[in-house]
């Protein structure tokens, strides 16, 4: 039945009648046997008038956009019913009173009568389709009242079949796979609507022997207002029927030999004359591909690309064959000789392929293409590395992005400390990105992240798994700002490692007594430290352990000289500050440079050891959550000498070093600085002094005369602090 309601309103002029409702007008789609007996062209449509108060009589017009009246019916109710052909058409009415006054005509109100969509009778849904012994998969549908023509059409994967036939029945060579197929009534002229057509699935378990079908390909010249074409094939079994909305048509036919002949449906529904026949061939579809086999999926086992093995049986009159995959911007292909070939491609793709005859010249047989498609598989995902949230106020959890990976899986799970089993928090699968946020509502306590990554094509990587705790209590992040930007400041404690490392350009100033001289010089230079220390939770003093390694370059040479440093740590605040002083003992080495730069030996730099005290403080501040900066200070007294170039005493001398840093928090453990040191090591000892009693004595130095020696440096520092 049709769907809808036509409202028709009309005026009366004075002592005439107004006549105006809803004029309901419907299709039956199951018809009477009285119905049945009459033209199948023609539909039984019924409509009805609202009655009008004083109306005795209606009359109703019903005629062709065009305004060609159909007819004029004169009614006692205010019903009418009868047949009509499909197409478009528009009604007025009007009604009479009981002294024969006629009220004035409506307006005119357009409504169209479908053709009736045909009943599909095979292939059905619930069923195989069932191949013909040819090869063709039938199709067949029940009449269609009112329908001049029929238009299929049949969508699979890689096949899309668009034809108009004037026949209730149609054949199609298909290969195996899914499909959709729809069947739709025309109107003369190709007038066709969405409510004239019936639609269905079905599925081919059984393969077409492409080796006995090909593709046809035909063409002809437009013909002006045509609208369609019908393509009759005719060949020694018989003829077929085609339809075409374009002037061409495409399609499989068995292979062999076949004549043609067009004729074009005008736009006015009328039939133009046949054209004569013309003779055309259709070359089967070989090659028969043996490898990879139709939707393969190929486990490859490689990272980045593998070698995929094509074979296939040979073709007649192919003297090479050309084989190509593609998939997406990836175009590879080779030409053979042989029977098979190899092909590397990368991995983790879908590719369709074809393997193309090449006959003698060179020219390529297109019609004899064989096609498939094949997966091929990657190596299996590496699992993501997981980062530890730098704060036991989570408000996020992320990973490091994974190559190849297009999303993760991810759980989350609490432990209970009662009952020692983990239960799930939260779980979703193929999640976009490498953060995902956590929830402040969750309560504190011991939890478990575990992520695996996904891809095309390759399998899911084993879960990376890590454990860490959360803070109870309001986690909200304005609630939790102030506590990380304290976190931002906390030095690692338990134990702990240092490592730093101090690149410079140095000055060397050094005054040698003994030998009535100076020196003074530019070298590039640096330090590296490591050290161990330990600071008990929540107390304020602990321990901690340096040695160092200094050393320049001169003269084609490297120096190196060790140091030493033992500190007992303090934590306290001072001025908001967090700030660890620190004091104890050390030992230093310097370099002692005497002579020319231009003639320096090896004997020529000698080295000046002393101990002494030392004391420092560093003040560090948060900036925001996660940074912070630090100010440093440290003087060195040098009291005790371990050695001297000549034996002589040390005597006591200041080195210092100062400067500020950047600071971030790397992980709850770890907190890496970056920043600048302004640092001056000096050392002093007794000159050798002229003593004109012996003769062995060479030194010009006057008595109590020192040696001294100075280092400045304007030092890029790094460090990392790391707890365990």
């Amino acid at each position: 039945m049709i769907q809808g309601l036509l409202r028709s309103i009309l005026v009366s002029i004075p002592r005439s009648l107004v006549v105006s409702g809803w004029v309901v007008l419907c299709l039956l789609q199951n018809e009477t046997s009285a119905a049945k007996s009459a033209p199948p062209v023609s539909r039984v449509i019924s409509f009805e008038l609202d009655p009008i108060e004083d109306a005795v009589a209606y009359e109703v017009e019903i005629s062709k956009p065009d305004g060609k009246k159909v007819g004029t019916y004169y009614l006692k109710k205010a019903a009418w019913s009868g047949r009509l052909p499909p197409g478009k058409y528009r009604l007025r009415s009007r009604s009479t009173d009981s002294r024969g006054v006629h009220g004035d005509w409506s307006d005119y109100e357009a409504f169209e009568v479908f053709a009736l969509a045909p009943r599909i009778l095979a292939p059905l849904a619930d069923q195989p389709a069932q191949r013909e012994e040819d090869g063709r998969i039938q199709f067949a549908w029940e009449e269609g009242a009112g329908a001049v023509r029929y238009l299929i059409e049949i969508k699979g994967q890689d096949i899309a079949i668009r034809e108009s036939v004037s026949t209730t029945s149609f054949g199609a060579w298909l290969p195996k796979g899914a499909y959709t197929w729809s069947v739709s009534s025309l109107l003369p002229g190709g007038v066709g609507s969405e409510k004239s057509l019936s639609r269905s699935k079905f599925e081919i378990v059984d393969d077409l022997d492409f080796s006995q079908v090909g593709t046809a390909k035909l063409k002809w010249e437009a013909i002006k207002d045509a609208k369609n074409y019908e393509v009759e094939i005719k060949s020694a079994k018989g003829s077929v029927s085609r339809g075409s909305l374009e002037a061409n048509w495409e399609g499989l036919l068995p292979r062999g030999d076949y004549q043609r002949r067009i004729r074009a449906t005008e736009t006015s529904g009328n039939l133009g004359s046949w054209s004569e026949f013309e003779s055309f061939t259709v070359l089967g579809i070989s090659p028969a591909v043996k490898k990879p086999t139709r939707d393969a999926k190929i486990d490859s086992g490689a990272d980045l690309e593998s070698e995929v093995e094509f074979a296939w049986d040979k073709a007649e009159g192919a003297e090479r064959y050309r084989v190509e995959a593609v998939s997406g911007e990836t175009r590879i292909s080779d030409t053979t000789s042989a029977s098979e070939i190899g092909l590397k491609l990368p991995v983790g793709q879908s590719y369709s392929y074809r393997v193309i005859p090449i006959a003698a010249g060179g020219t390529e047989l297109e019609a004899r293409t064989a096609r498939g498609k094949f997966d091929l598989l990657g190596k299996p995902l590496l699992p993501p590395q997981l980062e530890i949230p730098i704060t036991r106020y989570a408000t996020s959890l992320s990973w490091k992005p994974v190559d190849a990976a297009k999303n993760f899986d991810y759980r989350i799970e609490r432990l209970d400390r009662k009952t020692k089993s983990w239960s799930v928090e939260e779980e979703k699968e193929n999640f976009e990105g490498t953060e995902i946020p956590f929830s402040y509502s969750y309560p504190g306590g011991r939890y478990r992240l575990a992520v695996k990554s996904v891809g095309n094509l390759r399998k899911p990587s084993e879960p990376a798994r890590m454990a860490f705790n959360v803070n109870g209590g309001d986690r909200r992040p304005e609630a939790t700002y102030q506590v990380r930007l304290r976190e931002s400041m906390e030095r690692p404690v338990g134990i702990y490692f240092l490592a730093s490392y101090l690149v410079t350009s140095l000055s060397y100033v050094g005054d040698d007594p003994e030998s009535n001289s100076s020196i003074a010089f530019n070298a590039f230079g640096g330090t590296g430290r490591i050290g161990f220390g330990y600071h008990p939770p929540r107390k304020q003093f602990g321990g901690l352990g340096i040695v160092d390694l200094s050393g320049f370059r001169i003269a084609g040479r490297n120096y190196t000289f060790a140091a030493a440093e033992g500190h007992l740590t303090m934590n306290h605040d001072l001025f908001g500050f967090a700030a660890r002083s620190s004091g104890g003992l050390f030992y230093k080495e310097l370099a002692e440079v005497k002579g020319s730069l231009g003639n320096l030996s090896q004997s020529d730099v000698a080295t000046i050891a002393s101990v002494g005290p030392h004391i420092g403080i560093d003040l560090t501040r948060p900036l925001v959550p996660g940074y912070g900066l630090q100010l440093n200070a440290r003087i060195y007294v040098s009291a005790l000498g371990v050695k001297t170039p000549n034996g002589g005493g040390v005597s006591p001398a200041l080195s210092y070093q100062i400067g500020f840093m950047g600071s971030k928090r790397l992980k709850n453990s770890a907190i890496g600085y970056l920043g600048y040191a302004y640092r001056v090591d000096s050392a002093s000892y007794q000159s050798t002094a002229n003593d004109d009693s012996s003769s062995t004595i060479t030194s010009l130095a006057s008595p109590g005369a020192l040696q001294r020696v100075s280092l400045t440096g304007h030092y890029l520092n790094l460090l990392l602090e790391l707890g365990f």
